[in-house]
């Protein structure tokens, strides 16, 4: 049976080939089972992780995404100005509604009740508020305090939300960050969350 649309989403930070100064870029992509799906989803996880930069062709790299995304029947939310992967669906005939998000902008959706006026068709436009927003979102992830039992004496057990982060890389690259980096990892992690956080708002739940 097809994994229920909703229950996973994605994110994506593409590599530029337009300045010397990217050619450490990766391609990261997450794909990230929602909260609350099951008692052992008390807080978003991890299910797939994927960086790369494959020498042969960049469409290598949006392949490996769209099956990635495919597995978990995932809807993906990426930086609106990066067109690469969209294009890359469109030359092969695919509906992009079936594979992204429409447009969002978590600083204008999730903080107030004010109209997003981007134009842009699919994912979040990189205003520095959004960005701000996707960088804080990620921090009050890891800091979370979760409670995932009780002790024999009834005291709840407490982990916090990086407890649940299974990448090493991209716990690394937290460990690392420096503001103005290059943060691919954070930023792919962050896009997913950002949007289980609006689908969250919305009350988007999975299809039967």
């Amino acid at each position: 049976n097809e994994t229920p649309k909703w229950k996973y989403v994605s994110g994506l930070d593409d590599y530029k080939m337009t300045t010397s100064k990217e050619t450490l870029s990766l391609g990261s992509f997450y794909v990230l089972k929602r909260r609350g799906m099951d008692i052992n989803t008390p807080i978003e996880k991890i299910v797939l992780s994927y960086s790369a930069r494959p020498h042969s062709s960049h469409n290598d790299l949006y392949e490996n995404i769209r099956l990635g995304g495919k597995m978990f029947n995932s809807i993906l939310n990426m930086e609106s100005i990066d067109s690469g992967y969209a294009n890359y669906l469109e030359t092969l005939g695919f509906s992009l509604s079936d594979y992204l998000i429409p447009n969002i902008s978590p600083a204008g959706e999730l903080l107030s009740k004010k109209k997003n006026n981007n134009n842009s068709r699919f994912g979040t436009y990189p205003t520095p508020a959004n960005k701000k927003m996707l960088l804080d979102t990620v921090i009050q992830y890891t800091k979370e305090e979760v409670v995932t039992s009780f002790d024999e004496n009834g005291e709840p057990v407490v982990m916090l939300g990086c407890d649940f982060i299974t990448d090493p890389y991209l716990l690394e690259e937290m460990i690392d960050y420096k503001s103005g980096g290059n943060h691919d990892r954070i930023d792919a992690f962050g896009y997913a969350l950002l949007l289980c956080r609006y689908l969250d708002k919305i009350g988007r739940v999975p299809e039967q």
